[in-house]
């Protein structure tokens, strides 16, 4: 968003020194919808190897503490969400791409409905 000076309007209700400013809507950049922009996936791909590395050190240290304070114990549930939320967002999309139901099963006998595996806690029930 741009913004112009406009001296003319509220002269009345001024004091000198005062600027008015009107904002003006500018055009969005238009997104074609089958252009893709590789910098995301290496940025995605950089991310997912640093959240890896920090994952492992994690689970390191948690078998040296007695106990863990709740807001950490609620950021790695809400890490794990986000992860598990994109991919099943991908597996789905990969999935229709390729005229299959949604359903990748990466090795696992058996899947509920959302696509996590039976007898593991899901984050979606």
């Amino acid at each position: 968003m741009r913004y112009r000076r406009d001296d003319n309007l509220l002269n009345e209700m001024m004091t000198p020194g005062m600027v008015v400013v009107q904002a003006v809507e500018e055009e969005p950049p238009v997104e074609h919808e089958h252009e893709h922009d590789n910098s995301e996936i290496h940025m995605a791909k950089s991310d997912l190897l640093k959240a890896h590395k920090y994952a492992e050190k994690i689970s390191a240290m948690l078998d040296g503490i007695p106990d863990l304070e709740g807001w950490t114990a609620s950021k790695i549930t809400k890490a794990a969400d986000y992860l598990s939320s994109v991919y099943h967002w991908l597996d789905y999309e990969h999935s229709k791409d390729m005229g299959g139901d949604g359903m990748y099963n990466m090795g696992h006998e058996s899947l509920k409905g959302c696509g996590c595996p039976e007898g593991e806690e899901c984050p979606h029930d």
